[in-house]
């Protein structure tokens, strides 16, 4: 059984708050790379892969993710980067303001932090949905405190392959 915290939006100061709570409390972080018909990333997301570029731990390319179990488009190449986290990383990941400011075109997408293998926070930024997979009870008061909850559920399932990574330990 698996409790999920799911979240209003993190934006602005709240948005800071949390980046520094989520690189401090998790071990890996991912971003999404996508090049929709093969065109050229924006500038902006070329300077977020550079100047992460010595925290990567992990690339692939396989289209499934944390939120995104598979997807399929035609000419489109997806990059899955896995990064140590890191302070500083923060100075990068404040580049947005906001979660769900983390989509294509102008940025990679969907952020989201690993404890471990496990996913432990997750992002579709264009359907504007994240959550906290297995809170603990300091990752409830962090969130309350703000009041970003919008709701917790329990499933009854193990977590679909999308919320494990092979090859991250803690």
């Amino acid at each position: 059984m698996h409790e999920i915290l799911r979240l209003l939006e993190v934006r602005d100061s709240n948005y800071e708050e949390f980046i520094n709570y989520a690189l401090n409390n998790s071990d890996y972080f991912m971003l999404v790379y996508v090049r929709y018909n093969m065109a050229p990333e924006s500038i902006f997301t070329n300077n977020i892969f550079k100047d992460l570029r010595d925290l990567t731990v992990k690339t692939r390319a396989n289209p499934s993710w944390a939120g995104t179990p598979e997807t399929y488009s035609n000419n489109t190449a997806y990059k899955i980067t896995f990064y140590r986290s890191d302070p500083s990383a923060q100075q990068v990941l404040n580049r947005v303001n906001g979660i769900y400011n983390w989509t294509r075109p102008e940025n990679p997408q969907d952020l989201a932090f690993y404890r471990g293998g496990q996913c432990w926070f997750y992002s579709i930024g264009h359907e504007r949905m994240s959550g906290i997979i297995d809170p603990s009870p300091e990752d409830k008061t962090f969130f309350e405190e703000r009041s970003l909850i919008d709701s917790l559920f329990r499933v009854d399932h193990a977590l679909d392959g999308q919320f494990i990574e092979e090859g991250l330990s803690s």
